[in-house]
């Protein structure tokens, strides 16, 4: 055992650490256990098997959070044969010169082991000087032949009203502690004392050789807990409530599906104190497994009860004449009551003087018959009244209250709807009073707030010690996290407050404390940005310990928050600057690439689609201000030789190859590389990037996933965004900036283009100008290439004829292209018979005709004075414009209710020029191909009559078609 001042601990302030006299806690088992550098609160129950955590300080613990420590490790020793035990040090503790501690980390011990989990319920009636406590602790969980006891009890009351800080010791109870009922299920005990903070419970199995709680003398008692002579037990567990379960709210985050609320007389000995106020007890219920989650107010009025609910929902309600809900059960999870934060308001308001004595006390108790209407304001410092007079003739200092909480004495309250806080100060106690439940509690908690946030606000601002700011940052946000008021205010507050002192104070504080200060802002980030100082504070911490398990644990959530939501890095560049250091950090650690790109696939999430559509467009902004940063700060440097100048770029070049990489796996997201072909489509790097040879070998595997799609309008974004605006097409090109391989991947990107969606006019034409390099790809054989020439004969896509004689001699000096250019040769041929003078004027194709019955038709002979197709009704699509674009005296096409679609139109537009009336009534054309036939000038009748016709197209189809004279619009969404 470790021996401890316990003498100092009998009458003290409220401590939030464990209790002091058990050092070592034990199990009859063997244990996996595993380090973490966490620091958690001990004993807490997600499931029937518990995760025991215990606050262990070792400089040894500094194993991977996946690992297993053996004895002998982080603190952990073995005890007999079966038992492990763990030291518990606390955080202001120094054992020796020798083993000063400088790092705080938690040991994980869990073990098979099913909890008793009891429910605490607490009755308590105020009569002002002391408050009567009935304590039910029950648990359903034990089988019949199985029973439980209390080994330890500690509370904590007010520091300047002196009471003994314990109840149960292991030998015997406190003499005001009453055992009203003990069965082994269930232990009921009453206790007379004052206010309380908090109550500890210490419980264990005893399977009926259960313990007699026997009184002792109040110096036996202060004896007793002295001598720390706390035994080991086998399996103990903790449970505690505090100052919210015993001021008629109650708190609870259980996972069980059953939570009792009842109300009940009280058992207690002197119960002539309890007449007429049977009313007034209130009545609360708690479980044991964690008391941090869900707010619940109780009122006044019959039995309150909460039944076993259902898989989807429960609600909990008074059964009186006004139904008040306490909390929700929600697919096993409790929603919280929020209130919002009040600043002003009318309530009826009765100030009394301190009672020094029983008479005081009656006389006093006469002035609770009058109230008064006071409108008064929360402000920063203090309660104001709007017009200082009467009871309220001054402001209340939050510096000057001792003690806030709700007050339900039937003799305070007018009538049943009534409910009271009670404020005490120096030199007097204020009662407000409203008329509802939930009133009462907004006003509470705000109060509450405001005094709290007072009181931090100084403390951080004057404190010094490092020591004693971490325990107030922590405290704080602890206080912020759990308070039930819902208002920005509750969040922001602890964010600025922080980020203010380190702005002051971070270069002066030591790093233990920085890594502290990290764990205890990660619940407060969970909800919330970091704010810029506080981004400069992580930056720092990944710069300066890259590998440290808080990078992983701590900043992981952060920067997925970040990433996940709507961030205006613009507006808030150091925010961006944190995750690039993040992503860094993540490098340097083993198979540091790996490790990101793990990253970006949970960030990105299980399935095929990823739910967070911001996250793409972060992580992009996040590597091309990155990677231009890389480059421009390489501009910047100036090298005094070549040596330098290596070693420089070899220290850095990580930075750009983590980046690079990074686009290199988001491309292999079939959901993210539309959007990522679009965002890159503008090449958004330096000059300097596109010659960096390490960058282009990895980035090139980005513009092969968008080439390989299957999608056109993935594979198109390799194209120039706008015309005349050079893309990845141009940069890869034979000669191009980027090309390092000869053209092998402009090859690839032609290939895909020509052979899928770009065999058109357009964008023949618009290749032109990478005509030398066509053909020199050519005389080497390359296929695409080929092809692509080919096509450029075929629509006629050269622009003047010593090209065209050029291109034709480049395809007759290899063998496949003589061969390619013969077969042209054939199909001028072909469309030279089709287009001759000659054959009908007027052409109407019978019903059910399919694209092969118009090729056999306009094969079989020539059309060239064709000026009128009708195809309605028929089975074509829009493979049939490949033969309507032969006929070049058409004037007008009738498609009514046929399948010819976007793609076709795409098509006739670039080639029947002159057409003057087109019918697409009924046809599956959508705003898309309607926005090719701006190029259609000569129209002068159009019927879009149910189609996927929008407005803004109609207009912009009407500025562009001046012919235009007549057009259908009928039921479509621009009619």
């Amino acid at each position: 055992m470790i021996a401890c001042a316990g003498e100092n601990y009998i009458v003290s302030r409220f401590d939030r650490d464990y209790c002091p006299f058990i050092e070592t806690l034990s199990f009859g088992s063997d244990i996996d256990v595993k380090c973490n550098s966490s620091y958690l609160t001990f004993n807490e129950a997600t499931t029937d098997i518990f995760n025991w955590k215990f606050a262990n300080q070792t400089s040894k613990c500094s194993q991977n959070g996946t690992q297993k420590a053996n004895v002998g490790q982080c603190g952990i020793s073995r005890f007999g044969s079966n038992y492990l035990k763990v030291q518990l040090v606390k955080k202001a503790v120094t054992l020796s010169k020798s083993s000063r501690h400088d790092e705080n980390a938690c040991v994980y011990c869990q073990i098979d082991y099913k909890s008793i989990a009891p429910l605490i319920s607490v009755l308590q009636v105020d009569e002002g000087e002391f408050i009567f406590y009935t304590f039910n602790i029950t648990t359903t969980r034990l089988a019949r032949h199985e029973s439980f006891e209390i080994l330890w009890a500690k509370r904590a009351g007010y520091e300047n009203r002196l009471s003994i800080n314990y109840w149960f010791s292991y030998t015997c109870v406190y003499s005001t502690i009453r055992i009203l009922e003990n069965t082994g299920h269930k232990i009921i005990f009453t206790v007379e004392d004052v206010a309380i903070h908090r109550i500890e419970f210490i419980i264990r199995r005893c399977n009926g050789s259960c313990r007699n709680y026997d009184k002792c003398s109040e110096e036996d008692f202060i004896e007793d807990v002295t001598s720390n002579n706390f035994r080991i037990p086998d399996s103990i567990e903790k449970l505690s409530c505090n100052s919210d379960c015993l001021n008629d709210v109650f708190v609870t985050r259980s996972t069980s599906m059953k939570i009792i609320c009842y109300r009940k007389q009280a058992k207690m000995e002197n119960a002539s104190r309890l007449v007429g106020k049977s009313n007034a007890i209130s009545s609360l219920s708690l479980s044991s497994r964690d008391n941090r989650g869900c707010y619940c107010s109780l009122g006044h009025s019959d039995n309150i009860s909460l039944g076993s609910p259902s898989n989807n929902c429960a609600i909990a309600c008074a059964s009186g004449t006004t139904a008040n809900t306490l909390s929700m059960l929600v697919n096993g999870r409790h929603i919280q009551q929020r209130y919002k934060l009040l600043t002003d308001g009318v309530v009826q308001v009765c100030r009394v003087p301190h009672a020094k004595n029983i008479i005081e006390k009656i006389r006093f108790s006469r002035f609770l018959r009058r109230w008064e209407d006071h409108h008064i304001n929360l402000e920063h410092n203090e309660i104001a009244p709007t017009i200082s007079e009467n009871y309220m003739d001054r402001s209340i200092a939050y510096s000057a209250i001792e003690d806030v909480s709700v007050w339900s004495k039937s003799k305070v309250i007018d009538s049943d709807c009534r409910f009271c806080i009670r404020i005490v100060t120096n030199d007097c106690i204020y009662f407000f009073q409203v008329n509802t439940l939930h009133l009462r509690d907004q006003w509470f908690y705000s109060i509450q707030w405001k005094r709290n946030k007072l009181k931090f606000e100084r403390i951080l601002r004057s404190a010094n010690r490092p020591e004693v700011l971490l325990k107030e940052m922590t405290s704080m946000i602890d206080f912020a996290m759990s308070t039930p008021i819902d208002d920005v205010e509750v969040h922001h507050f602890p964010l600025e407050i922080i980020s203010e002192i380190l702005q002051q104070q971070e270069f002066n504080l030591p790093r233990f404390v920085h890594e502290n200060v990290i764990v205890a802002l990660a619940p407060l980030l969970e909800k919330n940005y970091p704010s810029p100082e506080i981004c400069d504070f992580f930056s720092r911490h990944c710069r300066d310990s890259p590998r440290s398990q808080i990078v992983i644990e701590m900043f992981t959530p952060v920067v997925q928050r970040i990433l996940k939501h709507n961030t205006d890095f613009g507006k808030y560049p150091r925010m961006r600057i944190f995750i690039q250091e993040y992503l860094l950090a993540l490098t340097s650690q083993n198979d540091g690439l790996r490790v990101v790109q793990d990253f970006i696939k949970r960030v990105h999430g299980p399935t095929m689609v990823c739910p967070f559509p911001r996250v793409l467009s972060n992580f992009v902004s996040v590597c091309l201000a990155a990677i231009y940063n890389f480059f421009e700060d390489r501009k910047n440097f100036r090298f005094e030789d070549k040596e330098s100048c290596r070693a420089y770029e070899e220290e850095t070049e990580s930075q750009l190859v983590c980046y690079t990489k990074m686009l290199q796996t988001m491309s292999t997201f079939d959901d993210w590389r539309p959007h990522l072909g679009l965002l890159l489509q503008s090449i958004p790097f330096p000059d300097e990037a596109l010659t960096h040879d390490r960058f282009i070998e990895i980035f090139k595997n980005v513009v092969k996933h968008l080439v390989d799609d299957t999608r056109c309008e993935v594979h198109q974004t390799v194209l120039g965004i706008r015309e005349g605006k050079e893309g990845w097409f141009e940069m890869f090109c034979l000669g191009g900036i980027a090309c390092d391989d000869d053209g092998e991947m402009f090859s690839l990107m032609l290939n895909k283009l020509i052979s899928c969606c770009c065999r058109k006019k357009r964008f023949l034409l618009s290749i032109n100008k990478l005509l030398p390099a066509l053909m020199l790809l050519a005389l080497r054989e390359s296929q695409s290439s080929l092809d692509t020439l080919c096509a450029m004969l075929d629509l006629d896509a050269v622009e003047n004829r010593d090209n065209k004689l050029q291109l034709i001699s480049t395809l007759q000096s290899t063998s496949t292209g003589l061969k390619m250019y013969a077969k042209v040769c054939e199909r001028q041929i072909a469309l030279r018979e089709l287009q001759q003078k000659g054959g009908p004027r007027k052409l109407t194709l019978p019903s059910r005709s399919t694209d092969n019955d118009l090729a056999k038709l306009l094969s079989s002979g020539s059309f060239g004075n064709l000026e009128c197709l009708s195809l309605a009704f028929t089975n074509v699509t829009s493979a049939c414009a490949e033969n309507l674009i032969k006929l070049p005296a058409l004037r007008y096409l009738n498609l009514w209710s046929t399948q010819f679609g976007d793609a076709g139109l795409e098509l006739i537009s670039e080639h029947l020029s002159r057409l003057q009336v087109l019918n697409l009534c009924e046809t599956p054309v959508t705003d898309k191909g309607l926005a090719y036939l701006a190029c259609m000038k000569m129209l002068r009748k159009l019927n879009l009559n149910s189609t996927h016709l929008s407005p803004l197209t109609f207009e912009a189809l009407k500025e562009k078609l001046p012919a235009l004279q007549e057009c259908d619009i009928r039921y479509t969404d621009a009619w």
